[in-house]
């Protein structure tokens, strides 16, 4: 068990943290943890000390972009790698997977791609 990976959720939307918790699990290699709300991503981030953090971008209560900034200017939680994925992002986009150096995905992109590059991210 304490083998595990643990990924942080940061999306809004309950069905998708719900689903990708419960697909990630079961795959056996991962202990996720999550959260619906933006503003409290970096105390999350910081109390779990995930090894990856996967975050919406388009949020009501505060933006993916300034979760992010947040996250990577905090000292104990810069050095976490950060997935966004958004509806925001085309499937054609997710091909690249990177934006200037961050790192991209559609949530409309199959999940054994998700999967190919959340173990590639974990692996870097």
């Amino acid at each position: 068990m304490e083998n595990l990976k643990k990924i942080m959720l940061v999306d809004d939307d309950t069905a998708i943290t719900s689903l990708l918790k419960n697909k990630l699990e079961k795959t056996g290699k991962f202990k996720v943890v999550f959260t619906n709300e933006g503003e409290q991503a970096l105390n999350l981030a910081r109390k779990e000390k995930p090894n990856l953090i996967i975050c919406d971008i388009d949020m009501p209560d505060i933006p993916g972009g300034d979760v992010a900034r947040e996250i990577f200017e905090t000292a104990d939680t810069k050095n976490i790698p950060l997935l966004f994925l958004s509806s925001l992002i085309s499937p054609s986009d997710s091909v690249n997977g990177m934006v200037g150096k961050q790192h991209m995905m559609s949530k409309s992109s199959k999940f054994s791609a998700l999967l190919t590059k959340i173990e590639s991210m974990l692996n870097e």
